[in-house]
């Protein structure tokens, strides 16, 4: 978040701000539910704001739920940004005499581009050591609503539920151990090289060899460029940035482009018949995914020369294909026994469609290559 100041000049002190969030966390948890959804998959959408409801300071998250930019939604007021009927009631929330402890209420936001949006506000008091008010700590919330896809998941027995839950946390932890090695292998390593070329450096300069130590710090700062590259290339393997950016269709076109690169040797056509306010944002995520592992599992294990990635809307669905000229394979592994053998790429993959009330098919054979497909409706 932003480094802010509350409207009488003195900056918010960072052990009051934590002081206030451990306090929310307590309330809500004291009241025995849980927030029944984040605004996206980034986190929780978090803002502090000034008496009145003015914006001190927001994550990325509260900026892309009210559709602004961080530094545009600074300065502006919660009261402007909801519905007229629901002004009054936001106004008292944050006014001065409404500062002594925690309190949820409701309201409809008025995004920039004009759709209203339910939001449920838990807002706690930041207060200093002396319990002098400041300003608010605010967490703003979504509600869920339930498709009728949703509803009629909820009927499947429990022993399906138990299914895809371990297949859920078996992938979360593949997931962890990846992240887990390239920030060991890589980072880590890294790092430790970086600092004993600083510490090189000063023992040269104590010893009045600061031309060698000059030389050294230039090959520093090329390491550091390098390490710089490394997270940034992380980053994008968890949450690819272009997907915020720009949108679907074109982090799907820089994926192929990577692949391509990076296989060397493989062709991949990128075809797109889907406007990008045709794909809700809750499906994105899951798209991007699917179709990195699929072209991921051809690159290791197809021989292919080519894939086609197509996106395409059938009636009132969106249709995903990843069509390869590779070897194929006789069996499918899709039951769960098939978990471990195949490292949870194709199951997890199907796994990760159906939970959002999609279909999932694979054709293969060892003649005429592999087809992925998924499909989602709208």
């Amino acid at each position: 978040m932003d480094a802010s100041t509350p409207p009488g000049g003195e900056y918010l002190k960072l052990r009051d701000v934590t002081d206030a969030m451990r306090k929310m966390m307590a309330a809500i948890d004291s009241s025995n539910r849980v927030l029944r959804a984040i605004t996206d998959v980034r986190g929780t959408a978090l803002a502090i704001l000034a008496p009145g409801g003015r914006f001190l300071s927001a994550n990325s998250s509260a900026a892309a739920l009210f559709g602004y930019s961080i530094a545009d939604l600074i300065g502006k007021s919660l009261v402007d940004m909801v519905r007229d009927s629901d002004q009054t009631r936001v106004s008292e929330g944050f006014s001065g005499t409404a500062s002594s402890a925690f309190h949820s209420f409701g309201a409809v936001l008025r995004g920039r581009g004009g759709r209203d949006t339910d939001i449920l506000l838990h807002k706690q008091p930041i207060a200093d050591s002396e319990g002098k008010f400041s300003a608010f700590l605010v967490v703003f919330e979504e509600p869920v609503i339930l498709q009728q896809e949703s509803l009629e998941a909820l009927s499947r027995p429990q022993s399906e539920f138990r299914r895809l839950y371990a297949h859920l946390m078996i992938g979360q932890e593949k997931e962890r151990k990846r992240v887990s090695a390239e920030l060991h292998d890589g980072l880590g390593q890294a790092l430790t090289l970086i600092k004993l070329m600083v510490e090189d450096s000063l023992l040269r300069i104590e010893r009045g060899s600061v031309d060698e130590a000059i030389g050294l710090l230039e090959s520093t700062v090329l390491r550091i460029r390098e390490t710089i590259g490394e997270v940034r290339h992380i980053c994008n393997e968890l949450r690819p940035r272009l997907l915020d950016d720009l949108g679907l269709a074109p982090a799907l076109e820089s994926l192929c482009r990577q692949i391509e690169r990076a296989s060397g040797k493989v062709v991949v056509i990128f075809d797109c018949r889907v406007r990008e306010d045709e794909v809700p944002d809750g499906l994105k995520a899951d798209m991007f995914r699917v179709a990195q592992e699929a072209m991921n599992n051809v690159v290791k294990h197809a021989v292919a020369t080519e894939i086609r990635v197509s996106l395409q809307r059938v009636a009132s669905n969106i249709l995903l294909t990843i069509q390869d000229n590779g070897i194929g394979f006789e069996h499918l592994p899709l039951s769960a026994d098939d978990a471990s053998s195949s490292g949870l790429g194709l199951i997890g993959m199907q796994e990760r469609v159906e939970s959002n009330g999609g279909s999932f098919s694979l054709q293969s054979s060892e003649s005429s290559g592999t087809l992925v497909s998924a499909t989602w409706r709208t």
